[in-house]
């Protein structure tokens, strides 16, 4: 995994340089990862300033145009989880199954710290019955986007009055921050274990997917 824009041990997300790169080293399916202080959308940075290319991550400690499904904006304040990658695009009638596994992935790496998400078909993931995170899907050329937004530590409360009461974080549920490297590191670690089984078990897009 080769590191990029890390100036020192603790990067402007906050995510700790040694911890990532311990969680990273091990990965087949990403080489690089950049980690920036702030994007207006870190798959729009995947998209329009690396390529895209495979096998990419990108973090972002804040984002200014974080959007959600149908184009709807997502807040990305600081303390969240803003991370996006990109690996070879899947036969397009995998797309579906791709969401699904970055979801159980993030409810799994959630789950590895004591939270009980639920999914909530086809984008999102709620803690208890309020929104805790999101996944959106692009194509690009050879290259899938998947891009997630995770409420980790950031305030639930300051969010806009629109959202207050539907919207939580796992700090809230835990009463406790979370080492944002540590979700993350979890999170693509399950990723790439039921992708690459998932892409070696099923060869055909219509295969019956039980992940």
């Amino acid at each position: 995994m080769k590191e990029e824009e890390f100036r020192s041990n603790r990067a402007p997300s906050g995510f700790d340089r040694l911890e990532m790169s311990r969680a990273l080293s091990s990965f087949r399916l990403w080489d690089r990862v950049f980690v920036k202080d702030e994007l207006n959308s870190t798959s729009d940075f995947l998209r329009d300033s690396l390529g895209p290319a495979p096998g990419v991550i990108v973090v972002a400690r804040r984002q200014r145009k974080g959007r959600g499904k149908r184009g709807r904006k997502w807040y990305s304040p600081p303390g969240g989880l803003w991370l996006s990658f990109s690996i070879l695009s899947p036969d397009p009638g995998w797309l579906g199954a791709v969401r699904l596994i970055a979801l159980k992935s993030i409810r799994d790496a959630l789950g590895s710290f004591g939270l009980e998400a639920e999914i909530r078909f086809p984008n999102d993931l709620f803690l208890e019955g309020k929104k805790v995170a999101g996944v959106l899907l692009e194509t690009c050329g050879r290259c899938c986007i998947v891009g997630l937004g995770v409420n980790v530590n950031n305030d639930p409360d300051l969010l806009p009055d629109e959202l207050m009461g539907k919207v939580s974080s796992a700090s809230a549920v835990l009463d406790e921050p979370l080492p944002l490297e540590l979700v993350a590191g979890r999170f693509l670690a399950d990723f790439e274990v039921k992708y690459l089984g998932f892409k070696k078990k099923f060869l055909r897009p219509d295969a019956e997917v039980s992940l």
